[in-house]
């Protein structure tokens, strides 16, 4: 991963978010891999060889590649676990999946597209990782490549115990199994090579988008929740200061206000130096309410803080203000 997605998550609430994620594509992949299994079962109901189909080693270990997906969920869903346990946890039931899959294919027919319908499951389950866990182009190629490894060498040896007879009977040539199974494993390296090629593009796209959503929500030490309200002026919104880990409220100023400078001079006015006094009062750690958001040290419900900048949103200049004339602001936690 590079530099810029490696401290994505140092922030807690993205760790968060990430384990959050990964446990919901754990639960999403058992769902797909739990919904074939029930096709597969119905077909055998409804074609008469469900007893034949229950007990096929293909069926059983269907089933079995399921469950480290639902190993997934349950571990990740739980608990306060640091990126590299979770990525350890993603890692770990990714690749049993995988070879799961790729043991199901070894159970098909060579002549009936052993090597199509396992890259095909594999797929989904690399694209519903891309989909619901953050990560980099980087990491989501590395993960392919590491999966297509094991799938490419397995159709080879998979279609070397191909029938010809079968196999020229489709019209295909097959002037030897060694033939065969080269042209079948380079197919597959081909179809997979698409596979992890998109997978790694919405990774990309995806990951970039959280980025730059989180980098909006980001204004230098602030980390903006949620909108608690939007007045004439400007919109208030609910924050935490990084590294104090205190709750602020803060307003952004709206562009139509900045046309009057004696406004956005009084703001900025107010809030010099808010900062560091609001600093040096979470040290002492003095509890007071407070009813009306303004300069005032920070309380055990909450503070107010302004930062000056400039060019941090899409909208043309704002500047991060105090909340002016917003009274009834309580215990914001």
């Amino acid at each position: 991963m590079s530099r810029r997605s490696s401290t994505y998550f140092a922030n807690p609430e993205a760790r968060a978010f990430l384990q959050r994620r990964v446990a919901a594509f754990g639960l999403i992949s058992a769902i797909l891999g739990g919904t074939a299994l029930a096709f597969r079962v119905l077909i055998g109901l409804a074609f008469g060889f469900l007893r034949e189909e229950l007990t096929d080693p293909g069926f059983l270990i269907h089933a079995a590649a399921i469950l480290p997906m639902i190993g997934i969920w349950l571990v990740a869903r739980r608990g306060n676990y640091s990126v590299t346990a979770i990525h350890a946890i993603e890692n770990t039931g990714i690749f049993l999946t995988g070879i799961g899959y790729i043991a199901m294919g070894l159970e098909i027919r060579a002549e009936v597209g052993a090597d199509t319908i396992t890259a095909f499951i594999l797929a989904m389950v690399l694209f519903a990782r891309s989909v619901f866990v953050p990560s980099s182009a980087r990491r989501t190629t590395v993960l392919g490549i590491l999966i297509g490894i094991p799938l490419v060498a397995a159709m080879y040896w998979h279609y070397l115990q191909v029938d010809l007879g079968i196999w020229r009977r489709f019209g295909y040539e097959a002037p030897s199994k060694e033939r065969v199974a080269a042209t079948q494993a380079v197919i597959t390296l081909m179809w997979w090579t698409l596979t992890v090629g998109l997978s790694a593009l919405a990774s990309r796209v995806i990951h970039r988008l959280r980025e730059e959503v989180r980098d909006i929500q980001s204004l230098g030490q602030y980390i903006l929740e949620r909108k608690l309200g939007e007045g004439a002026m400007g919109r208030v919104y609910r924050g935490v200061h990084q590294g104090l880990q205190r709750a602020v409220a803060v307003k952004l100023l709206k562009t139509s206000a900045e046309a009057d400078p004696d406004l956005v001079r009084r703001f900025v006015a107010r809030g010099a130096g808010a900062e560091d006094r609001a600093q040096q009062a979470a040290v002492q750690r003095q509890p007071r309410e407070v009813d009306e958001v303004e300069p005032v040290p920070p309380s055990d419900d909450a503070q107010a803080v302004l930062v000056p900048l400039a060019g941090v949103l899409v909208i043309d200049r704002v500047e991060l203000a105090l909340v002016d004339q917003v009274a009834q602001i309580r215990h914001l936690d």
